[in-house]
């Protein structure tokens, strides 16, 4: 298969291309899709500000995520549209996931580094455990005060627990009152620290 020679058309077919590959390993990275992105253009020293407005300074050690199909020339010349799509489908699900999995190791380290670590082991998940996984996260609230509650990516084998636990939260009301103490805790941190920045803009 060959792109036509028509510039024009090329670009249009290059364009759908690009945005369906990107759609699908990003499709593969959904947990991550809201969280922040910065563009490094250059070094692997990473300097930002945290949320509780402190600089920070990381050298990063950044991954290769990467695709190859092999074929040969035969192979090559009578591939249908369909075909180059099918692989183009299977390399942006490879890199997708090769990207997730590196999120899920550089998320790991960092909230053991600060200590947001939240550890049931053997032990059966209880309210509390979802309590104290909410004392320890940062909330952001929109325009009308509501909490942007995080996405949460839990274990195939552990969601149908986890769902449980969330649902005792929601109907017990000593549970239920706890988790609105922390929500308006949590308000007011948001606000202060929003309060502090405007202060410094």
């Amino acid at each position: 298969m060959a792109l036509p020679k028509n510039k024009e058309t090329k670009a249009i077919i290059e364009k759908y291309l690009f945005q369906r590959f990107n759609s699908i390993m990003r499709h593969e990275t959904r947990p991550f899709n809201e969280s922040p992105r910065i563009i490094q253009h250059e070094g692997k020293v990473l300097i930002h500000n945290t949320l509780d407005d402190q600089d920070s300074q990381k050298t990063m050690e950044y991954r290769k995520a990467e695709f190859t199909h092999k074929t040969d020339l035969q192979q090559l010349i009578s591939m249908t549209p369909e075909d180059v799509i099918k692989v183009l489908d299977e390399g942006a699900k490879d890199i997708g996931g090769q990207m997730v999995k590196y999120y899920f190791q550089v998320l790991s380290t960092a909230v053991e580094e600060v200590g947001n670590v939240v550890e049931a082991k053997d032990q059966e998940i209880t309210p509390e455990t979802f309590l104290d996984a909410m004392r320890k996260i940062s909330i952001q609230f929109d325009k009308d005060d509501n909490p942007k509650l995080p996405t949460v990516t839990i274990n195939e084998k552990m969601s149908d627990a986890w769902r449980k636990v969330i649902e005792e939260v929601e109907v017990n009301p000593k549970h239920k009152e706890e988790f609105n103490k922390i929500i308006e805790q949590k308000r007011k941190e948001y606000n202060a620290e929003q309060a502090g920045r405007k202060l410094v803009d």
